[in-house]
């Protein structure tokens, strides 16, 4: 009984491990990149829409004058048993670089996709919400963010 009693608070602590991963909070993973305006213009000449570089091997992300969102990112699962990964990114005001920056969205989460043995898989998603499009020419910066939820080692 004591035997069972052990395994079953180790299982427990396992469990609220797992849990304390599961978090909307972007400072737990997040990766910044500043704006880079593209080619395409809008209709008044201005940048019709921001990309964002986090690096070769994680990924990119943009913002469309209109409010088009998108992300194509990789994300590394750590361990053998399966849990579920969202990505998503928020934007920002900040200085060269992204430093102070001001939030100025919430998290958008836009993939969610389960993952296992160690597995590296590519996340892409897109999504439309018309109320970016009041901040989009106050955004300098956006963060990548990654959330777990399970077997999170």
């Amino acid at each position: 009984m004591r035997t069972l009693a052990l395994l079953l608070a180790t299982w427990l602590a396992g469990q609220a491990a797992a849990l304390a991963q599961v978090t909307d909070d972007p400072r737990q993973q997040g990766r910044m990149a500043p704006a880079v305006v593209s080619i395409a213009a809008g209709s008044d000449g201005g940048a019709g829409r921001k990309e964002f570089d986090f690096g070769r091997s994680v990924g990119k992300a943009s913002l469309a004058l209109r409010g088009d969102v998108s992300i194509d990112t990789w994300v590394q699962h750590r361990g053998l048993l399966c849990a579920r990964h969202d990505t998503g990114v928020r934007f920002g005001q900040g200085s060269h670089g992204c430093n102070d920056v001001e939030w100025l969205t919430p998290p958008i989460w836009l993939t969610s996709v389960r993952q296992c043995n160690n597995a590296l898989m590519q996340h892409t998603g897109v999504d439309t919400d018309d109320r970016l499009a009041a901040v989009f020419e106050r955004v300098t910066c956006a963060q990548r963010l990654t959330r777990c939820e399970g077997r999170c080692d």
